[in-house]
Parts: C-alpha cells; structure tokens; sequence
C-alpha cells in the first residue's frame, strides 16, 4: 500500500463514520454495514484492490485510529468497528468528494512527511504480521475448541457404553450365581439319590437273601 493509498483510505475511513452519524447510526458500526457505507462513498472501493483477501484484514491495517471488537458468542464470528478515543472525525465540506490517489503521483502535501510515511509504513507492515498471527492463533484455537468438543461427544459417548457393559456384567453374574446354586442343588440330590440306591441295594440284598431261605427251609 502506497503513502497515498493509505492517505485516501484514511480519509475514506473518517468519511465512512461521518455518514454513519448523519444517518444516527452510532459506533460500533457491523462489519458488514461499515463496508456498504464505505462502498456508498465510493462505488469503485473493493478491499481486494488493495491486495486483502477480506475487509477485515485491511482495516486492521489501520488500527491506529480503528478499535475493532470481535463478537465470538455468534458462529460464524461478527466483528464491528469503532474510531477510537482522540481520533476525532474530521468535518470536510460536503461539496469537495474525496480524490482518490493516483498511481505513481506523489502528493506535494506528503514530500515534507516521508518520514512520517515510512513510520506508517513500517508501522501498517508490523501490524499486518501481528494480525496474520493472530489469525493464525484465532484458528488455532477454533481448531481446539471443536476438537474438545468432539472429545466431550466421545466421552459421552464412551461413558454410555461402559454403562451398558456393566449393567450387562452384572446380568451375567445374577445369571452364574443361579446356575452356581443349581448346580450345588443338582449335586446334593445326585448325592441323596447315591445315597437311597445303597440303601435300596442293601434292603434287596438282604430280601434276596431272606428269600433264598425260605425256599430252602419249603424244601
């Protein structure tokens, strides 16, 4: 971005608020709405001109005099924008439209401020890298907030079978401690029934005997 680029945008910028407050819309303004205001002013205005993939990304170029203020309760996030305390609107004439820069044109007004340009510029390229990284962070973080959250839905997940395996284990064991006392209640009568069959051996032995007797003593 060129020294007169940034001077115009500045002055587009102070042009947008300027409109917003003669239509009683009072900071801090929608994204979304700021950037129709911008286009209000200048139908020609596009962020991408300017080699910014979003709108976001070239205001934040000027944060200096800009506050914005992102709104993460909502998906996808809203962000708005406000100038910020002692950067005061200036009033230009209704009359005298902004001009916008020319290429390759050096505005007599910026040969005694090179210096103060190339600040700005040093300035406005620190900025940008802070906000890259801090939109790298944004999706960092966005990445770890919906990786917990798939990590809560696991675990609830998870948790309901574990509930189910258990209550299922203890099913099985009510079902072992009944076959348990079956089979003890099977082996006491198999052992009553070995039992009566000794006794019942014994009485037909002792019969058979008793039997054999008389037969001799009829003889």
């Amino acid at each position: 971005m060129t020294p007169q680029e940034k001077k115009y945008l500045l002055e587009l910028i102070h042009a947008a608020f300027e409109n917003a407050l003669s239509q009683d819309i009072r900071p801090p303004i929608d994204l979304g709405k700021f950037g129709l205001i911008l286009r209000a002013i200048d139908r020609k205005f596009s962020h991408e001109k300017y080699g910014y993939e979003r709108l976001l990304y070239l205001l934040r170029e000027f944060q200096e005099i800009l506050y914005i203020k992102k709104d993460s309760e909502v998906v996808p996030p809203r962000y708005f924008i406000s100038i910020r305390r002692g950067q005061a609107v200036p009033v230009r004439a209704q009359s005298k439209p902004l001009a916008e820069p020319r290429m390759g044109f050096l505005d007599a007004a910026l040969v005694d401020s090179l210096l103060v340009d190339r600040y700005l510029g040093c300035l406005a390229e620190n900025t940008a890298k802070i906000n890259r990284r801090l939109d790298e962070f944004d999706r960092h973080f966005t990445d770890i907030k919906n990786e917990l959250e798939q990590s809560r839905v696991n675990e609830t997940r998870l948790q309901s079978q574990a509930n189910q395996i258990e209550t299922e284990l203890k099913n099985i064991y009510r079902r072992s401690d009944d076959f348990e006392r079956k089979f003890i209640d099977i082996q006491k009568e198999l052992e009553q029934s070995r039992v009566n069959e000794v006794r019942l051996n014994s009485q037909a032995y002792e019969f058979q005997n008793e039997l054999k007797r008389l037969v001799r003593n009829n003889r």
